[in-house]
């Protein structure tokens, strides 16, 4: 019988995805696109920026100020888009308020508006939930890190057929491990090369000792990998809990870490977007640094095309959602990354659809570090009637090898 996780991480690659500058330098103009200057105000951030509050229903407010009359309204609490309430006096001057069950935890809150002329605003404040005991019940949101990628018999990728795959969950921004009893459905979800996400198996919870501390911990045993023998292929893997928002984090499993230069998708048509509920794949097409080398880049701008489920067929003009960026640097858990605009896009196939661009993305994070480090980007469909299906995109300037550290718990579980 094969053994269980054993106790530290020992193989795993994180391997850089990026683009083709030269292929792709005539597609950049298409991804720029200006706005006008913003005439939008926020006040009375609640929780305020800053503060320490205490777990457990938590309201998440602001009020939003504009010369004309504000128009869409998005707001992100780490990289959860939130369902919220709007009032005010005025269409000038309106309120944005939900209320959530938090864990404790650190939360960064994203709010964006635009006015009715398309100037848009945005403000970013953080906040703290302390800890209590016990966790409260019910809480909405928590961090799902992979810590673990182990092929059996220690193979090396090119020759590694089946691998073990170990999970640990916090509560958001911390170490602190959920409660023992804690017994949600951990889903370890797995991208190939440029394709989007599919989910593949649900883990087993196995309580361990982690530096001292007992905790519970989430397997997934006998994983296939062998695609991943061949060197034009890699495979990406994160978590989600059934029923949680998940702040997770993402693993890259290849054999080869040559540059791979991945083709935009040509549409075979565009249809009308489906009834809600429904299922929709978000594909990140096009990563483009703003200076030749990804070494020497600092922004990006980002373009997603959102299709039918396992097709092709691209959704229609009609409708312009937020499309939320978000972004995970090395084995760290996602942030969110940025909003973004909608324009018209012709391929070579002369099919005309939309894509959601995301200009100046702070990518300069990819130049620094010791290995230089990997930013993998996501993207996420504002709506919460849609199941996103997002690919993968990795963004690095040093393809070495990366043996991330295992986290260790700052307690015990209660």
């Amino acid at each position: 019988m094969r053994p269980q996780l054993p106790p530290r991480r020992r193989y795993g690659l994180f391997a850089a995805l990026w683009c083709s500058l030269l292929a792709l330098a005539l597609l950049a103009p298409s991804l720029a696109l200006a706005r006008p200057a913003g005439a939008l105000t926020f006040t009375n951030l609640t929780p305020a920026p800053g503060s320490v509050v205490s777990a457990g229903e938590t309201t998440i407010a602001a009020n939003i100020r504009s010369t004309g009359n504000v128009g869409r309204i998005t707001l992100v609490l780490n990289t959860q888009p939130l369902s919220f309430e709007v009032g005010g006096p005025s269409a000038s001057q309106v309120a944005v308020f939900t209320g959530r069950i938090l864990a404790p935890g650190e939360y960064t809150a994203n709010l964006v508006a635009e006015d009715s002329a398309g100037a848009r605003q945005q403000v970013t404040w953080h906040f703290t939930v302390r800890l209590t005991d016990p966790i409260p019940a019910n809480f909405m949101q928590l961090d799902g890190k992979i810590e673990i990628v182990f092929p059996h018999n220690a193979a090396p990728v090119t020759q590694a057929n089946l691998a073990n795959i170990g999970a640990f969950l916090f509560t958001p921004g911390t170490r602190t491990p959920l409660p023992c009893a804690f017994n949600g459905r951990v889903v370890l979800w797995r991208a190939i090369n440029n394709e989007p996400a599919r989910p593949l198996v649900q883990g087993t919870k196995v309580m361990r000792t982690v530096g001292g501390f007992l905790m519970p911990t989430w397997d997934f045993n006998n994983i296939d990998v062998s695609i991943a023998r061949n060197p034009a292929n890699k495979l990406m893997f994160y978590v989600t809990v059934d029923g949680f928002w998940t702040n997770n984090n993402v693993w890259v499993h290849g054999a080869d870490p040559r540059t791979f230069f991945p083709r935009q998708d040509v549409p075979t048509a565009v249809q009308p977007w489906p009834p809600e509920p429904s299922q929709l794949d978000s594909k990140i097409e096009i990563v483009f640094p703003n200076r030749p080398l990804v070494s020497q880049a600092t922004q990006a701008n980002i373009g997603t095309d959102i299709f039918r489920l396992g097709t092709l067929i691209s959704v229609d003009l009609s409708r312009n959602p937020y499309v939320h960026l978000i972004r995970s640097l090395n084995a760290d858990v996602a942030v969110y990354g940025a909003t973004n605009d909608m324009v018209v896009q012709t391929n070579t196939g002369g099919v005309v659809h939309p894509r959601w661009v995301h200009n100046n993305v702070d990518v300069s994070q990819a130049t620094t570090g010791t290995p230089p480090n990997l930013i993998l980007f996501r993207s996420y469909i504002d709506n919460p009637l849609v199941e996103t299906f997002p690919n993968i995109w990795a963004h690095g300037a040093d393809v070495r090898t990366f043996f991330p550290i295992q986290d260790v718990p700052s307690r015990a579980c209660q």
